[in-house]
């Protein structure tokens, strides 16, 4: 029977798909209706229970308008005779149930406090809230008090203050300081017969463990709806992040207050201001919730108003809905199923054949492409038995190539050996042999690892890094061991192999044992050493008496002999310099740099460094300019080092900035670094040499400028050592940026 007979089956496959779409879409529409009524739902709640929070505010402030026409507030004023009042206002406070109300006078003191009427006196002039009522407005806003402030209102109230959520993580809200209270407070002006403002009525709830508004929220937006036995809505207030008041229940029946808000929600509205209408979780379930954040006085973000709805409601909808619809399509794809299981039966067999065929050849092993035609001869189907001789084909061409790629690799001088994706060796080269000592037999099908120590932690860099359109790639000095135990430095490069979707298949190692490398290399820098310091020790007395002749030490010569003695000691700081530029790159090189970090203040180390150079610069007409803010932190610097990079970067840039051009030193903090900037107008550096000038004896093409290409390799190394990074932006004939970061001093660190 022919294949294209067999593609009846399409049909099926096309009836499935419409039928798992189907489904799917289904699901999801019914399921995303389902969400989009509960989220309009619970953002009108959320507007119902705004309009309660604001009404609870207005209340307020008509209570107080109300106590501010009490003629004996204008008496006890105008007297000024607090018992004249003491008994009103105590009354009024335990009839309005209010935490908070005292009266003010003109000028903002407190003039009874009912409360704690031994407490008067201080002023609360600064408090916007009683700079609005001296201004003649009637005023209600929430507004978070300081345990103190609560303090003075009496020891009742400052233990209603919050208290600590638990979670030491989410502390840093400066809204939820310990014992601090939110209060919904309102303020009305008392005046006289002409209107002239004699004081203040001000009062407060206090919200915190304060459950009447988010009941009243509750009664009127859910009306006591029950769903399996709890509450259906829920309502909170929080201050800051830490719920203050709510209906939600702990698991011992108690109210969930000193819990916080979902994280996602804090962030959202506390952080950024913004209104949240998305699922959370709130102390034991999830709910379709809705927040908006409450603002002060000064219009302060210091806390949140939520109202929510028991997802399991909306599930339980959602799910009996999908139910019926699930089994009406099901019941339709199974009749197409059996139908298509019969049809597959007869094409799915010879192709199950291929594919195991196929990852046999996959494994390695090549003698499938020759059972091919054994296969072949069990089918009927044309188009199989085409299928199977291309197959069969095609594993023949990739055999021939197989063997023309191993002879490559095994003609190649350099160490060469392949692994797949299990980090196992495939192929190994006669120049791997001869360096490791191991031949082919002893490696093939091990891991990598486990054959040469090194390669975990540099197989672990390479499979983490970057994955490019080509494949993944590294070069590393490592030491491999041989077989015989000798520690072999090799210079290796391992390339990653990977599939367009970035996994990896393999890769390919090749590598080169750099033993008279190594030697020579250090044969170069203990020689390098010993002519520095052989050179540094008559160099000393040169510089040391030319300094005495030019002091005058010993009497005065005349002016073409001091010109000389100064070429000499000019001459003699220039070869001292390269001399203990040499030394640093040997310490460097060596790890032998060492470092006694302190407290540096970079104002004073740029002025001190800028005085020293001031005469060079002013020969070539360089402006120099030091932008540093006044308040910039101290640096952990070995200031000795630090001076030294700094001279390194501007000496640079005098050098090779034009007559006439200008140099500008930035310094800036971010974060725990300070950014220090060294700008030139100079000549700028080629874009082919902006990554390498930082290299050991790296020097710039083409300029005429002399110099050893170990300053900015010093520099860099001293700042690495610091903590902090160094790099370079550059145009040429544009000019040269070349920036560095160190750390802040901690504080009390030792200067």
């Amino acid at each position: 029977m022919k294949l294209r007979d067999q593609l009846t089956i399409s049909f099926i496959a096309i009836v499935l798909f419409v039928g798992v779409s189907s489904a799917l879409l289904g699901r999801y529409f019914i399921a995303a209706q389902v969400v989009k009524e509960a989220e309009r739902r619970v953002q009108s709640d959320l507007l119902v229970a705004s309009d309660v929070y604001r009404n609870y505010g207005r209340e307020l402030e008509l209570r107080m308008n109300y106590l501010a026409q009490d003629q004996s507030m204008v008496t006890a004023l105008n007297t000024p005779d607090r018992s004249l009042i003491t008994r009103n206002l105590i009354s009024a406070q335990k009839r309005d149930k209010l935490d908070v109300l005292m009266i003010l006078d003109e000028k903002g003191n407190v003039f009874f406090r009912a409360n704690n009427p031994l407490w008067n006196g201080d002023s609360l002039s600064h408090d916007q809230m009683v700079k609005r009522g001296l201004a003649g407005e009637s005023y209600s806003a929430v507004q978070i008090l300081s345990p103190g402030e609560l303090r003075r209102e009496g020891a009742r109230i400052g233990k209603r203050g919050i208290r600590n959520s638990g979670d030491a993580s989410m502390q840093k809200d400066p809204n939820e300081d310990a014992g601090s209270g939110m209060v919904m407070r309102a303020i009305a002006p008392v005046r006289d017969e002409k209107r002239k403002i004699l004081g203040l009525v001000l009062g407060g709830i206090m919200l915190n463990n304060n459950y009447d508004l988010v009941d009243r929220i509750v009664r009127l937006v859910f009306r006591g709806e029950r769903y399996e036995g709890r509450d259906v809505g829920i309502a909170s207030i929080s201050q800051g992040g830490v719920r203050i008041s709510t209906n939600i229940l702990n698991e011992n029946g108690s109210r969930a207050v000193s819990t916080r808000i979902d994280p996602e929600v804090y962030d959202d509205v506390i952080r950024k201001g913004k209104l949240w209408l998305k699922r959370a979780w709130s102390v034991d379930a999830w709910y379709l919730t809705a927040y908006e954040p409450i603002r002060d006085i000064d219009d302060r973000i210091i806390g949140t108003l939520g109202v929510g709805i028991l997802e399991g409601k909306y599930e339980g909808m959602k799910n009996q809905i999908v139910r019926v619809f699930l089994g009406l399509t099901l019941g339709g794809m199974a009749v197409a199923l059996l139908i298509s299981y019969l049809l597959a039966r007869s094409l799915t067999e010879p192709i199950k054949d291929l594919v195991m065929m196929a990852e046999r050849v996959e494994r390695g092993d090549y003698e499938a492409g020759e059972e091919v035609d054994l296969k072949m001869k069990r089918r009927g189907s044309k188009e199989i038995v085409r299928l199977m001789d291309s197959f069969g084909t095609m594993v023949k061409k990739i055999l021939r190539q197989k063997g023309r790629l191993e002879n490559i690799i095994q003609s190649v001088g350099e160490g060469i050996f392949v692994f797949d994706r299990e980090g196992r060796i495939t192929t190994f080269n006669r120049a791997a042999e001869r360096i490791t000592g191991f031949k082919h037999n002893e490696v093939a099908g091990k891991s990598l690892s486990l054959v040469f120590e090194g390669f975990s932690g540099l197989m672990e860099n390479v499979a983490s890094g970057p994955v490019n359109d080509r494949a993944g790639e590294t070069v590393q000095e490592i030491s491999l061991i041989s077989k015989a135990g000798r520690e072999i430095p090799v210079s290796i490069n391992v390339e990653l192999i990977r599939s367009e979707e970035g996994n990896m298949l393999g890769g390919v190692v090749t590598f080169r044992d750099i033993t008279e490398e190594k030697t020579l290399d250090q044969m170069k820098k203990d020689f390098v050493s010993s002519v520095t310091h052989d050179l540094k020790n008559p160099l000393v007395p040169i510089l040391g008496f030319s300094a005495r002749i030019l002091q005058g030490k010993f009497g005065v010569i005349d002016k073409r002999m001091m010109e000389a003695v100064q070429i000499i000691h000019s001459s003699g700081e220039k070869i001292m310099n390269l001399i203990e530029n040499f030394l640093s790159a040997s310490k460097i090189e060596g790890g032998k740099l060492e470092l006694e970090f302190t407290s540096v203040s970079l104002q004073e180390l740029v002025k001190k460094y800028f005085s020293l150079i001031d005469l060079y610069r002013r020969d070539k007409e360089i402006g120099l300019a030091m932008v540093i803010p006044d308040d910039l932190p101290l640096v952990r610097a070995d200031k000795v080092q630090l001076e030294r990079v700094l001279g390194n970067l501007i000496e640079n840039a005098v050098k090779f900035t034009s007559r006439g051009g200008k140099i500008i030193l930035h310094a800036v903090r971010e974060g725990q670094f300070v950014r220090i900037d060294v700008e030139d107008t100079g000549i700028g550096i080629p874009e082919e040499f902006i990554h390498v000038i930082f290299d050991k004896y790296k020097k710039v093409k083409g300029t005429t400028i002399q110099g050893t290409g170990l300053g900015l390799y010093i520099a860099r190394s001293i700042v690495e050592a610091h903590g902090g990074k160094i790099w370079a932006n550059s145009c040429a004939d544009r000019g040269s940026c070349f920036s560095f970061t160190l750390p802040v001093a901690p504080e009390g660190y030792s200067i």
